[in-house]
């Protein structure tokens, strides 16, 4: 049988022993560090807000671009000043041009130049043409534009692909002065010739005489001296005024002197004043 004194040494070891085990224990629980809040950024456009921030999904705020996680973002750029040298000293490298065809081939206006052997994908059909380009996957590839605001975005949607060496060309082709990587730019059509200004005054002139030839012809032979005058129009201010036959003669006058102005041509015999010939006064004359 135990004694009390067993009893009692046995209950004080226990006691020690629970208040070790719980001493040993936290008294309190520690929580998790915090999950850092994900990121986002406007899909890459090559302008300021690229730079900014922001805490949710959404839309940028000044180019309307959708916001992606911003740990998915990380673009290699080169400078335009680069291309040609490192080119020539990586001549496997894939040129990728996502203008549109008319920029391509030269055609839109500014005409910016385009890289020799580089291939062209508008940005616009890049998605649906990514099965094309399968096989350059593992392959060191430039994209480029006009002024880097298409080529980030190209650069970005190949890497979310699988193409994982992908370089951004900074600028565009705006700003690259070195043409020793160009395509030779393809001859300017000419445009048709503006007639010479003779030819165009010329024109305007015999359209002006057939005009006076018309009206004179119109006129019956009795009116060819009419005036407003001999009306004697009561209150009327038409004293002075020409008579038919000596308005035609002043428009035919003005256009002789007109033309001859330009081509130094003499002025027709017994013109002396605006007023033409004194000597025609009739319609036969």
């Amino acid at each position: 049988m135990n004694t009390p004194a067993t009893i009692l040494k046995i209950s004080v070891l226990g006691c020690i022993a629970f208040l070790t085990i719980q001493g040993s224990f936290p008294t309190t629980m520690h929580k998790r560090p915090a999950k850092p809040a994900e990121e986002y950024v406007c899909l890459p456009c090559g302008q300021e807000c690229d730079n900014k921030v922001y805490n949710e999904p959404g839309t940028c705020a000044s180019c309307n671009m959708p916001l992606v996680k911003k740990s998915t973002v990380n673009i290699k750029n080169i400078q335009p000043s680069e291309i040609c040298s490192y080119v020539s000293k990586h001549p496997h490298v894939v040129l990728l041009d996502v203008r549109t065809k008319e920029e391509f081939e030269g055609k839109a206006d500014p005409d910016y130049g385009t890289l020799k052997n580089a291939i062209n994908i508008p940005l616009r059909e890049l998605q649906g043409r990514l099965s094309t380009i399968d096989s350059l996957k593992g392959k060191e590839i430039i994209v480029y534009c006009s002024h880097s605001h298409r080529s980030p975005q190209a650069t970005y949607l190949l890497m979310q692909n699988g193409f994982t060496n992908v370089t951004n060309m900074s600028g565009g082709m705006s700003v690259m002065n070195d043409n020793s990587c160009k395509k030779p730019a393809s001859p300017v059509k000419a445009k048709p010739a503006a007639p010479p200004f003779p030819s165009a005054v010329e024109r305007q002139l015999i359209f002006i005489e057939n005009s006076i030839l018309n009206a004179a012809d119109a006129m019956p032979d009795n009116k060819f001296d009419f005036s407003p005058e001999s009306l004697d129009i009561k209150g009327g201010t038409f004293k002075g005024v020409r008579t038919f036959a000596g308005q035609v003669k002043h428009l035919a006058t003005d256009n002789y002197d007109i033309w001859s102005a330009i081509t130094n041509d003499p002025l027709p015999p017994g013109i002396v004043d605006v007023n033409g010939p004194e000597n025609i006064k009739t319609k036969a004359d």
